[in-house]
C-alpha cells in the first residue's frame, strides 16, 4: 500500500487547447520553410502577367463573364 501512495496522484489528460497551441508551434517552421521556398521557387520561374490565368484576372475579364453568367 505504502508503494502505491509513494506514486503520487494520475496525469490529468492535457486540454484541447494545450494540445492544438502544441501542434502549431511545432509546424511553425515547416509552415516558415514552405512559404520561403515557394516564394523562392515563383520569383526564379519568373511568374509575370504574360501567363493567360495571370491575364484574365488583370484585364478584369472575369467580371463581366460573371454578370453574363448570372444574367442567364
Amino acid at each position: 500500500m505504502g508503494r502505491i501512495r509513494n506514486l503520487g496522484p494520475i496525469e490529468a489528460k492535457p486540454s484541447f487547447l494545450l494540445m492544438f497551441e502544441q501542434l502549431v508551434w511545432r509546424l511553425a517552421p515547416v509552415t516558415c520553410l514552405l512559404i520561403l521556398g515557394l516564394t523562392l521557387l515563383l520569383s526564379s520561374v519568373s511568374f509575370t502577367p504574360e501567363y493567360e490565368a495571370v491575364q484574365l484576372l488583370m484585364n478584369g475579364t472575369e467580371e463581366l463573364t460573371l454578370v453574363q453568367f448570372l444574367e442567364l
